[in-house]
């Protein structure tokens, strides 16, 4: 219920928020936009559904938690640990090296594309390097890193 122009959650809010309408309901769909990719992932990868030994399950699971959590990333724009991926230029390329990093972390590994989990996991942390990296020296260079809150 959230894609324009049916989006009837996000028209609802629209109208106790104040907000128009269309601009909340493909808000709406770019903050939802990762669960068109979730079926995926379970057709490619049944140990999703926990139907896999103990140690698959949990390295499934674990893996794709994070591999979720990068691609919403990607499409909100802020990674946690590096704060806000900016917009335009340089920023689109951060924001499209940490999509692939989830989509490669989700994706299953022997079976259906045949790659090894540490080559996946490999060409991952490349991708997220590349990201964190490219975002540390171009898109926001003078940017100090976030600091967790102290007592």
């Amino acid at each position: 219920f959230i894609t324009p122009p049916v989006a009837l959650a996000a028209f609802a809010a629209a109208s106790v928020a104040q907000v128009a309408p269309m601009r909340a309901g493909v808000e709406a769909m770019r903050l939802g936009a990762i669960i068109y990719f979730v079926p995926f992932f379970f057709v490619f990868n049944p140990a999703l559904l926990l139907q896999g030994s103990l140690l698959e399950n949990l390295q499934a699971l674990s893996t794709a938690l994070i591999g979720v959590a990068l691609v919403s990333a990607a499409l909100q724009g802020y990674l946690i640990g590096v704060g806000d991926l900016g917009r335009g230029g340089a920023a689109v390329l951060v924001r499209v090296m940490t999509a692939v990093s989830g989509l490669t972390l989700a994706l299953p590994a022997g079976g259906l594309f045949g790659f090894s989990q540490v080559l996946l996991l490999i060409v991952a942390a490349l991708a997220l390097a590349v990201a964190v990296i490219l975002h540390r020296l171009v898109v926001a260079p003078g940017l100090e890193p976030i600091q967790g809150a102290s007592p």
